[in-house]
């Protein structure tokens, strides 16, 4: 009764991934190994296949999002924590920055879809790029030369 009981208090209970990925993705995206359990309490909303198998890619969704949770949470922090004369400075400094971001993303989405376009054939002959780093490898690169993230 006792080994059922730890089971189903375990995070992502009936899901697989490796393990070595999930931590390598965490780690790229600055998520604390101590926070393990939580991250993969919120991974498993990410298997957009319902397959109960956390593919890389679904684990970067998660981790991207879970970044995006953290600093809105800071954001909500911050913006309680100041005194009154700190509150108006902070909010004419808080919007231009909101804006830029916006703006970054949708640049940073761009230039992450001209390379998905590319020909494959000759994206292999040319090498490969890192999703971690963004380090451009030789086509035939078991492991980033920058990160060591494998291919």
């Amino acid at each position: 009764a006792d080994d059922s009981a730890d089971e189903v208090d375990e995070p992502g209970t009936g899901f697989k991934w490796r393990e070595d990925v999930l931590l390598r993705v965490m780690a790229a995206n600055g998520i604390d190994e101590s926070l393990r359990d939580d991250f993969v309490r919120h991974a498993v909303k990410f298997d957009d296949d319902d397959n109960q198998y956390l593919k890389k890619a679904e684990i970067e969704a998660a981790a991207a999002a879970w970044g995006s949770d953290d600093s809105e949470a800071e954001e909500e922090a911050t913006e309680d924590a100041p005194t009154e004369s700190e509150d108006v400075e902070e909010t004419a400094e808080e919007e231009p920055a909101a804006e830029e971001s916006t703006e970054d993303a949708a640049e940073e989405a761009e230039a992450e879809e001209e390379p998905a376009a590319e020909d494959a054939s000759e994206a292999e002959s040319t090498g490969k790029d890192c999703p971690i780093c963004s380090a451009h490898n030789s086509a035939d690169a078991i492991n980033c030369s920058e990160c060591g993230f494998e291919f």
